[in-house]
């Protein structure tokens, strides 16, 4: 049962409300951790929005988009937002060599 933690309803209810009282007030949003207490967020699993990803292969937005649209990068959508794997935009780069 690695990773699984074991709490009361009371305990859990504290937790949620403590951790959204910090968030809203300080805008503070703690990392997610392991049992060792690692963080399990890595850089290299953070994906992109369509601004960040313009600003990492420094085109505009309207080339980015013709780019998504033809199928030159791929990407996915979460509700209305659209977002890009860093793996894509890497054989992307990787491909106007």
């Amino acid at each position: 049962m690695e990773g699984i933690i074991l709490t009361t309803e009371p305990q859990l209810r504290l937790l949620i409300t403590e951790t959204l009282y910090s968030v809203l007030k300080y805008g503070d949003i703690p990392a997610p951790i392991n049992a060792q207490g690692n963080s399990v967020l890595k850089s290299d699993n953070i994906d992109f929005t369509r601004k960040q990803a313009c600003e990492d292969l420094q085109i505009s937005l309207k080339t980015l988009n013709t780019l998504l649209r033809t199928g030159q990068i791929e990407y996915y959508n979460i509700g209305r937002s659209v977002r890009i794997s860093r793996n894509s935009i890497q054989k992307f780069k990787a491909s106007q060599k």
